[in-house]
């Protein structure tokens, strides 16, 4: 599943911590932390705002996807799929070298 942190800035649902961008979370993870008495109405709260925006990770990956991504191990994982191919993977590569500028700075 991906759930997309709109705020650019860092977020925490209990002790799932989502940065920016696109965040790749377990199913069973997001409907354990989504489904709890503790979190359910702040997790609808923030959906229902436009906050954060869940997807399915079947969804088709697209450039915008890629370009919203600031998680550098599921960036990585995208770069190894080989379906991945001609301008998505470059866009795949180009995140990935604008996030270790970013971090050289």
């Amino acid at each position: 599943m991906l759930v997309e942190n709109i705020r650019m800035a860092p977020r925490s649902i209990g002790d799932l911590i989502l940065i920016p961008g696109y965040n790749q979370v377990s199913d069973v993870r997001w409907d354990t932390i989504s489904t709890s008495d503790k979190w359910k109405k702040a997790v609808d709260a923030l959906i229902e705002s436009g906050q954060i925006v869940v997807s399915d990770t079947r969804k088709k990956l697209t450039i915008a996807v890629v370009q919203k991504t600031y998680d550098e191990d599921l960036l990585k994982s995208w770069e190894e799929d080989s379906a991945h191919k001609g301008p998505l993977k470059g866009a795949i590569k180009e995140q990935l070298i604008a996030l270790r500028i970013g971090q050289d700075l």
